[in-house]
């Protein structure tokens, strides 16, 4: 089916910015055939779609979520981001029958496409059931499966095998796998090297959470004498394949060491205030040349997938401070 979109505001890119334009949309078998002007030629039967007082852009991309957690909205607000995680969303999570983490993924899917996401970057905790809730919402998307232990070739060995599994029987140009141990406190730094390997082998991406809480990089100094960043660069773990979720507390040469390495990072603000772990040195990431891109993370720290609403947190939570030194612990 070919459509002409009339009376719409469109959102094009001129030069490194973006700029607005009233104009009519071409589609032809779901390619933009034209913009503007008149009817292509040979463009055939079509149908008109009216736009009016409505923007017209490409698809928005959530960098990180968590679609299986859609369930879990407003069930533990109000509390600090430990007793969030370990003693209300895990409990959660470890009865959740298989067959409704499909449906709430589905769910959170449904939302992100009503909002104007059409691509997602997850990580999951159940087989399959993301990729099913990406395919029957005709989502593009990045699925991962949340590895924690010491070994992943034993610990995590289950759980690596049917990610591999899950590439072999989802994979298409609509859905691809990335790799995606939890974060430093759930993962040795044994895993993360293996993860690396397997990432660099195989061609894939891989992710993981990192700095997202002043306690998470409190306890890494205490136990390893480094910070998250720095555990993850000795790992290997760092570089061009690499997305870090959240880098809220950066500390002394973190924001360089990520700089230097061509990780990129995901900011999620309203899942990091609402948990009470600050805002992420956005300017500072963004100066040092860090691509720095936008997430909501899972509806349970932030209560909507909205991402639109998560960029407008980012644009005014943006307060003056003082010159960075370099040693401060970022709040």
């Amino acid at each position: 089916m070919n459509y002409k979109i009339t009376n719409g505001t469109l959102l094009l890119p001129d030069g490194e910015s973006l700029q607005t334009e009233k104009a009519d949309l071409y589609i032809r078998d779901s390619v933009i055939a034209a913009v503007g002007g008149t009817v292509p030629e040979n463009f055939g039967n079509f149908e008109t779609v009216d736009a009016s007082d409505r923007l017209i852009m490409p698809g928005l991309i959530n960098m990180h979520t968590h679609a299986y957690m859609t369930l879990l909205r407003n069930y533990a607000d109000d509390v600090d981001f430990s007793e969030w995680l370990f003693n209300r969303c895990m409990p959660v999570e470890d009865r959740l029958p298989v067959e409704a983490a499909y449906w709430t993924s589905l769910l959170g899917c449904m939302e992100m496409i009503s909002t104007g996401t059409t691509c997602f970057i997850d990580m999951h905790m159940y087989h399959e059931q993301s990729c099913k809730a990406a395919n029957t919402a005709g989502m593009r998307g990045y699925i991962g499966r949340g590895l924690v232990g010491e070994d992943l070739y034993t610990d995590g060995l289950s759980r690596f095998q049917g990610c591999l599994d899950e590439q072999e029987k989802y994979g298409s140009d609509m859905l691809k796998f990335i790799l995606s141990p939890h974060a430093i406190y759930t993962c040795s730094e044994k895993l993360l090297r293996q993860v690396t390997e397997e990432s660099e082998k195989r061609g894939m991406l891989r992710q993981t959470h990192l700095s997202e809480s002043e306690t998470e990089v409190d306890d890494a100094i205490k136990k390893f004498g480094r910070t998250p960043v720095e555990v993850m660069r000795d790992t290997g773990f760092l570089g061009e394949k690499t997305i870090l979720a959240h880098c809220v507390q950066m500390r002394g040469d973190d924001i360089s060491i990520i700089a230097e390495s061509g990780s990129s990072i995901v900011t999620n603000p309203a899942s990091n205030a609402k948990l009470g772990n600050g805002f992420a040195p956005i300017e500072d990431l963004r100066r040092a040349g860090v691509n720095v891109c936008l997430g909501t993370d899972g509806t349970a720290s932030n209560n909507r997938s909205r991402l639109l609403r998560h960029l407008s947190s980012t644009a005014r939570r943006e307060m003056p401070r003082k010159p960075s030194t370099g040693k401060e612990s970022w709040a």
